[in-house]
């Protein structure tokens, strides 16, 4: 045995899918009686303890290239017996081999291998094993730390305890991984085959401090690899046991793709320590018919860690979010998940059908990635939404209350019915008087001017308006629609801007364009958001709007903008029972809900009533506007508000640098960013 038989033993590893054998038959990787290199004489001496209550009697069988040889010995009860030299036990000569036991009773099964000369050691201990410790085909283990250089020498080996013959592949690697080479055993059964310093023998390399090798059986059963490596100076020889590779973290874009019907790309993302996806996910058109029509549903996920807490960002709209990070996200440092809505920009069945979509639809699509998502990430969930994507978050907990564990939900009204006149108490009531009155004479000034006014927009801008009704139509629901964007978007701080009867055709032009934007009623604008005015006419609803103080000035009967804004050749018949639906809902089996609201903005008019709902808070933003958010309420709710979802997370929140003052307004209409649909 030129080298040691060290190799042997261990424990090995795990998940052998081997031939269960008698429980009572043992085998020893190799024994020896034989030389190695230099002076080393190998012998091995093997221990038999029985502590039962009767004598065990012990077949041995030693296999070796030159056959097998057998003996039968007693062991008395409770007594252990140490064959020393066990070859000489059983035949004459220099062998080495595998060592089979078998018992009539239970016993425990070592040995020793060990250099004889020239001054002796104690050697390495190579246990007694069974067929269970075995493996199988496709099985990899690895034996470490290796050498092959002037001070030490490896072998490698391997025991077949099946009835085939076994077949292993061993590659040999130096300390950095770097793959040395890949050669192949054939182990007869019963037998071991041991291949000494293969790196030198095999691959001329002297130079390995530290190497390792991998060894996967590729045929047969039972099989046990093991290795070991011996001091060139004192030929002491040390085992080395086989191991499973030891489990990696998992890599979070292998586990996506393996994700039935998602397709995954990841992109570069300048968030610090997290990763970026864009993932399309397979959906039925209808969840009611899952076999049916197929679309690809667009959504964004940032990726920190499995256990941290995921935001669920539902939008109303087109997903223009990419890897912006929600408020919550920063707060919690969290995962997150965007999800375009149904039937926006690439998220829309081929058939068109708007009949499939609605809010129970659009909650099934938000379950069934959560289904596929959760698994993944085990922390805390939330869904959170602006808006209109608000509104969507605590849809999804209508209909799927437990796939998150608690709903943040920003600037997000209930709307009941079309031209809902909620709205216009509301906007009657807000802000101050003065301001309110220097608006209602901005748009009267507008009017009158509307031909020059006209004028500039049909000059300056490409913009047709054809599905409202025409340019005069479109100009007079602009004007008509000043107050509730200026106070959706801007609120009291910006009444010294609205311009008065001094202000020339231009600055008045220029200020509906900044508060209101000319796009907004445009083909090109209502063609983009026609979604949402289906769903507004369907189920959503939508404010109605104040002309008593213009009415002698108008003269096309301008409608509500959601109103006038049904795509052209399409239906939808309200159903009335929808959102009040949602809020008996809240207001009866809610919990762990959280709603903000701006002080100024005409969504407020449409606040969620909490009623009964468990765990469940309402925080107004003092001026807030639609750019409202936990970190612009005043300190005392925001306080609070962070406290709750400390405890419904387990995650202390880290607040932005954000100011107050500086608020994430919503851009308006006419850069295309949605916000709602107003």
């Amino acid at each position: 045995m030129r080298t040691s038989i060290r190799n042997c033993l261990l424990t090995l590893m795990v998940a052998a899918v081997a031939v269960v054998a008698d429980a009572e038959t043992h085998w020893i990787a190799a024994v020896a009686h034989n030389s190695g290199v230099g002076d080393s004489a190998w012998r091995t001496d093997v221990g038999v303890l029985n502590l039962c209550d009767s004598d065990a009697v012990v077949e041995m069988l030693l296999h070796t290239d030159g056959g097998v040889f057998t003996e039968s010995f007693v062991i008395p009860a409770g007594e252990q017996q140490i064959f020393p030299d066990v070859v000489t036990w059983l035949t004459s000569g220099n062998h080495m081999g595998a060592l089979e036991l078998r018992s009539d009773v239970g016993v425990t099964v070592t040995s020793r291998t060990y250099n004889q000369t020239p001054l002796g050691t104690y050697g390495q201990a190579i246990d007694g094993i069974t067929t269970a410790d075995g493996l199988a085909v496709g099985a990899v283990v690895y034996l470490q730390q290796l050498s092959e250089d002037a001070g030490a020498r490896a072998n490698v080996g391997a025991l077949n305890m099946g009835g085939t013959t076994a077949e292993v592949a061993v590659t040999l690697f130096d300390r950095l991984g770097s793959q040395v080479g890949t050669f192949e055993l054939e182990i007869p059964p019963g037998e071991t085959v041991q291949d000494n310093r293969p790196y030198r023998r095999r691959f001329s390399r002297t130079d390995i401090v530290g190497g390792f090798a991998s060894v996967e059986v590729v045929s047969g059963d039972g099989v046990f690899p093991y290795g070991s490596v011996v001091d060139n100076e004192t030929d002491d020889p040390t085992t080395i046991l086989a191991r499973p590779a030891a489990a990696c973290p998992a890599d979070i874009a292998a586990e996506l793709g393996a994700i039935e019907g998602l397709i995954v790309t990841e992109l570069p993302t300048e968030h610090e320590g997290y990763r970026y996806f864009e993932l399309l996910f397979q959906q039925p058109a209808d969840h009611d018919e899952p076999a049916g029509e197929q679309f690809q549903q667009y959504a964004t996920l940032l990726h920190r860690s499995y256990d941290a807490p995921m935001v669920l960002r539902t939008l109303g709209y087109h997903n223009t979010r990419a890897d912006r990070k929600a408020e919550l996200t920063e707060l919690l440092s969290a995962n997150q998940i965007v999800v375009e809505h149904r039937f926006f920009s690439g998220s829309t069945p081929a058939s068109g059908d708007l009949g499939l979509l609605n809010i129970r639809q659009a909650a099934a699509d938000h379950h069934r990635i959560v289904a596929a998502l959760r698994p993944l990430y085990t922390g805390t969930w939330i869904n959170t939404g602006h808006s209109k994507g608000g509104m969507t978050a605590f849809f999804h907990r209508r209909f799927y209350p437990d796939d998150v564990d608690a709903t943040v939900s920003y600037v997000a009204p209930l709307t009941y019915g079309r031209l809902d006149e909620r709205y216009l108490d509301f906007l009657a009531n807000v802000g101050t008087e003065e301001c309110n009155e220097t608006l209602w004479d901005l748009q009267r000034d507008a009017l009158l001017r509307r031909d020059d006014l006209i004028e500039i927009l049909e000059t300056s801008t490409d913009w047709t308006y054809t599905w409202i009704g025409g340019t005069e139509r479109a100009f007079e629901t602009m004007v008509v629609e000043v107050p509730f964007a200026f106070w959706q978007y801007h609120g009291e701080s910006f009444c010294s801007e609205i311009p008065t009867s001094a202000a020339t055709d231009q600055e008045i032009f220029d200020f509906i364009e900044e508060y209101v934007g000319w796009i907004y009623l445009s083909d090109a604008a209502l063609g983009y958001y026609n979604a949402y005015y289906y769903q507004a006419h369907s189920e959503l609803g939508y404010p109605d709007v104040a002309t008593d103080h213009l009415d002698d000035l108008l003269v096309t009967d301008p409608p509500s903008p959601e109103a006038g804004a049904l795509p052209p050749g399409v239906t939808a018949t309200f159903d009335p029972d929808v959102m009040p639906d949602i809020q008996e809902w809240i207001a009866t089996e809610g919990s762990r809900m959280m709603f903000i609201y701006g002080e100024f903005d005409p969504w407020t008019g449409g606040m969620v009533e909490l009623g009964d709902a468990t765990d469940s808070y309402v925080f107004v933003d003092p001026g807030g506007t639609h750019g409202s958010y936990i970190r612009t309420l005043e300190p005392e709710d925001r306080e609070e508000a962070l406290a709750v979802i400390q405890r419904w997370t387990g995650v202390t929140p880290v607040m932005p640098t954000t100011t107050k003052e500086a608020r994430d307004e919503l851009p308006p209409w006419r850069r295309f960013v949605p916000g709602f649909a107003r």
